[in-house]
């Protein structure tokens, strides 16, 4: 009987029982919950920086030469930069309509942000090249893990054909394995979903006070994601008569782990094996293409 009841049909039980949980609000439910966001985070962290290097090695070491890397990889970088301005552009309207700037700048706001400073362009250009191959996966260091995945993937393909299938079949395998254990993690979402939310009605407690004084950041904040998330992309999607509806249907699994860790990092394996299970994309495709935009194409926080 179990095994008939749909992995989607868990979520709004997960969510039920969330909510009464953080109402009853006891303190060992909250140390539990915690205890299980913690797990389920870890587990995601765990597979996520090696999928996102694997995935692109496996594929393009599977095309045929350099140039077919770089004409899939000019239409990730187009469709980055054209959706990252638009996103950019209605985060900037709704920054001057609702001008939460008076809301920053005040109280303990003001404490918050004046105390963190920005890094320069060149020092985060000198993170991207790691000084050694660990490096970047012991500090969870996306960019670099990008890096060189395309590096190596770079010089995968001049290798002669003999080496370079060896290394893809190698490649490819890790890919594989580290994809049935996103399968098994994502089957325990339920059991994460009601522990994030039963501590966001723990935090909702906590910060209950002070509200009103993020009023008009959550505006600004929610209103251009909306824009972006079920404006904009679904009529992106609806130009290439793609359905946005069936589309987010296949992508929910990965669309609510996104939502409930905050992390896209954290939600691209899942992301991956939907898009390829359920929306029917070309492995090839996803494979290159997601882990690209999961790093450089964050637009909904434009």
């Amino acid at each position: 009987m179990w095994k008939k009841i749909s992995h989607n049909a868990w979520f709004p039980l997960a969510i039920g029982l969330g909510v009464i949980c953080g109402w009853i609000h006891r303190e060992w439910i909250f140390q539990l919950a915690d205890t299980l966001s913690l797990l389920f985070l870890n587990l995601l962290k765990l597979v996520s920086l090696p999928i996102v290097f694997l995935s692109i090695i496996s594929t393009a070491s599977g095309m045929e030469n350099l140039q077919a890397v770089k004409e899939l990889g000019q239409k990730v970088v187009k469709y980055t930069l054209l959706t990252t301005l638009l996103a950019a552009s209605v985060a900037l309207f709704f920054f001057i309509v609702v001008d939460p700037v008076g809301v920053i700048q005040s109280g303990q706001m003001q404490s918050a942000f004046s105390q963190e400073t920005s890094p320069s362009y060149l020092s985060f250009l000198v993170q991207i090249v790691p000084s050694n191959i660990i490096l970047p996966f012991s500090e969870n260091h996306v960019i670099a893990v990008l890096f060189l995945a395309i590096l190596l993937s770079a010089a995968m393909l001049v290798l002669p054909d003999h080496e370079r299938k060896a290394l893809h079949g190698l490649f490819s395998g890790f890919y594989a394995a580290f994809m049935v254990i996103t399968k098994w993690v994502v089957k325990l979402m339920p059991i994460a979903i009601w522990a994030f939310i039963t501590l966001f009605f723990r935090d909702f407690h906590k910060i209950g006070n002070h509200i009103s004084h993020l009023a008009l950041y959550l505006v600004c904040v929610l209103g251009a994601n909306f824009v972006q998330g079920m404006v904009i992309l679904p009529l992106l999607l609806l130009g290439k008569k793609v359905s946005p509806v069936k589309l987010f249907k296949g992508m929910f699994p990965a669309l609510s782990i996104g939502f409930f860790t905050k992390s896209s990092a954290a939600a691209l394996p899942a992301a991956i094996r939907c898009m390829e299970s359920s929306v029917g994309v070309k492995p090839r495709v996803a494979r290159f293409s997601l882990p690209l935009c999961t790093t450089i194409n964050m637009n909904g926080c434009a």
